[in-house]
């Protein structure tokens, strides 16, 4: 769905902005820290389910920034054989002095 089609009142705008930076800044668990603030006792099932999906999110960027990193590796290895490979042309040339 494109954003153009997609409204929303201001307040639930404010929110979904402030619940984003919250969870930016400290992950999910950053959320109860709100919820305490508020006087709103957490149970253990709710830190322990927050802690786990700060868990699943860092490993997933892991294996995503590892992708990318080989990905970049193999670019770079890749270009630098190449240039090797025409600089070897260019110096081994019958006849050329």
């Amino acid at each position: 769905m494109s954003l153009s089609t997609r409204f929303v009142g201001l307040k639930t705008l404010n929110l979904g902005v402030n619940d984003d930076v919250i969870t930016f800044n400290g992950g999910n668990a950053g959320r109860i820290r709100v919820l305490e603030h508020l006087g709103i006792n957490t149970g253990w099932d709710t830190e322990t389910i927050l802690q786990e999906l700060d868990k699943q999110r860092v490993a997933k960027a892991e294996i995503v920034t590892r992708n990318m990193t080989e990905e970049a590796r193999s670019i770079r290895r890749w270009k630098r054989l190449n240039l090797d490979d025409t600089q070897e042309d260019e110096d081994c040339n019958a006849g050329g002095f």
